[in-house]
């Protein structure tokens, strides 16, 4: 290396000066107070300039009292203000044994900021805070339902099978509903299901009208209901004290009787036109239940299961009846007497019978079937 005249090499570095530094000089207690006072007193003349927006009713007295209240708080209010940032986040708690212990709160407000940073991070503002998981593997615990569009096609599915097997009830024999109920368990419950679906769109329904009915007359009382359905009678009449024999095409193993109501139930009774019969019944109710196409045989049995002077009540859908007449004629000469019409529904026909005496000892029942396919017609319900 070479010297050079005239130049002469530090032994210590040059400091750089804090002029240019962009740091803030935090302001001295001093200071403060010095703002403070002067912000205080600045406060006082615009308090007391405000005197004369007092009402005039307030006394004097009570204005200083009130002006120098509003000036005590402020000024306390300033002076706490100027101690706790004095205190700098330091915060005093009372420790299990009951001295006090300083805590750093700044680190406490940093801890709960991240928290909540992470948390808004993990969890999408689109989802809500009840349905988010805590894995990415964890699985529903259970289904949340169907939505609108599949609840639509799920009814649109019952109400398909419901007027399947409504067409099949309606347009076969007794015998073939009772094949097809056993080859099928599903069926029944199926179709039950769409009735009380179907139910719900009728000003009203005659079961219930029944209900009221039977549950007026005296005890006891003994009825067969013939196509029960869900046993609706039987539910809320056999806690009256009302003996109720639900009979359908599948027992439920409480309250419905397996039978083919067409053509044999199990009860006592004759058909024999003197003498006793055995018959133990009081009534028989058709709620909605001529079906099959062999439906005189359902009316027969009625009469040979009654007591003399038993009353069987029938409703049928409106249009299902060609001439009613023809029906009440038809019913007559099985040994019925008509007792009242009622067709004051829109949707249905009220008939009721009293078990008479029949008119000829002997009858030519295929005859009287072939004429009774003229006079109901099949119920086919239409797609809604």
């Amino acid at each position: 290396m070479f010297e050079v005249s005239d130049w002469n090499t530090l032994s210590v570095p040059v400091v750089s000066s804090n002029s240019g530094s962009r740091k803030r000089k935090r302001a001295t207690a001093a200071n403060e107070d010095k703002k403070v006072q002067e912000a205080t007193i600045n406060l006082e003349k615009l308090v007391m300039g405000l005197d004369k927006y007092v009402p005039k009713k307030q006394k004097p007295g009570n204005q200083g009292d009130h002006t120098s209240n509003k000036i005590a708080a402020i000024s306390s209010t300033a002076t706490n203000s100027t101690s706790t940032k004095k205190n700098k986040g330091k915060e005093v708690k009372q420790s299990k044994n009951g001295t006090p212990r300083q805590t750093n709160s700044s680190s406490k407000v940093h801890t709960k900021d991240n928290k909540y940073r992470t948390k808004q991070r993990k969890e999408p503002s689109t989802v809500p805070r009840a349905e988010s998981s805590n894995s990415s593997n964890s699985k529903p615990k259970e289904s949340v339902g169907l939505t609108q569009l599949q609840n639509s096609m799920k009814n649109s599915l019952e109400g398909a099978r419901f007027r399947y097997i409504n067409e099949i009830l309606y347009k076969s024999t007794s015998d073939d509903a009772v094949r097809l109920a056993k080859a099928d368990p599903t069926m029944i419950d199926d179709y039950h299901t769409g009735f009380r679906h179907q139910v719900k769109s009728w000003p009203s329904n005659p079961v219930d009208q029944y209900i009221t009915e039977l549950g007026r007359l005296p005890l006891p009382l003994v009825v067969a209901d013939l196509g029960c359905g869900d046993a609706a009678i039987a539910r809320e009449l056999g806690p009256r004290g009302v003996c109720v024999l639900s009979f359908d095409l599948k027992s439920d193993g409480k309250y419905i009787i397996e039978a083919d109501i067409c053509q044999r139930l199990p009860l006592p009774g004759s058909e024999q036109l003197e003498g006793e019969t055995g018959a133990v019944v009081d009534v028989v109710i058709c709620a909605l239940s001529l079906m099959s196409t062999n439906w005189l045989g359902c009316i027969r049995e009625a009469w040979r299961v009654l007591k003399s002077g038993g009353q069987l009540k029938v409703s049928e859908v409106t249009s299902r009846f060609k001439e009613i007449s023809d029906f009440v004629e038809l019913v007559t000469l099985v040994g019925f007497n008509l007792k009242l019409k009622d067709e004051s529904n829109t949707h249905f026909i009220k008939l009721e019978f009293v078990k008479g005496r029949r008119t000829r000892s002997t009858l030519d029942w295929r005859e009287l079937r072939i004429r009774s396919n003229s006079i109901l017609k099949p119920c086919e319900y239409k797609r809604r």
